[in-house]
């Protein structure tokens, strides 16, 4: 926090990325946004706000395809955090094959990465 009260001392924006509210490493930054750092998610954002870009040419509709309602319950079940298999099992009530068809189905579109048997949430595509 040393940086920020420097940024701030000499008058320089301060940004910060959002984390889960649940994690202990995400509490300074998110504490930062509550505070009123600008948000940033990538670095087209940082460009964005230091003038170095124009928001008129990031698209602000999502080109991902919309998932279907019983994706979107398992999409609503990963919620913000990595969940493994056996977890999302325990949040939803498909089967296992239903349950495994979706998640292949919101990786595929780009809702969700699949890491070591984990299955995290992607707020835009990084593909």
């Amino acid at each position: 926090m040393h940086t920020v009260a420097e940024a701030e001392r000499r008058g320089r924006t301060v940004f910060a990325a959002p984390g889960p509210v649940r994690s202990a490493a995400s509490a300074g930054t998110n504490r930062l946004l509550r505070d009123g750092a600008h948000v940033v998610c990538d670095a087209g954002d940082v460009l964005v706000a230091l003038g170095l870009s124009s928001a008129l040419s990031r698209s602000l509709r999502d080109p991902r395809p919309a998932p279907s309602p019983e994706d979107a319950e398992v999409l609503d079940a990963i919620g913000w955090a990595p969940r493994s298999l056996d977890g999302l099992a325990l949040r939803v009530p498909n089967s296992l094959g239903q349950l495994a068809l979706a998640l292949s189905r919101l990786c595929d579109q780009g809702w969700l990465v699949e890491r070591s048997g984990w299955y995290e949430r992607v707020a835009r595509s990084e593909r």
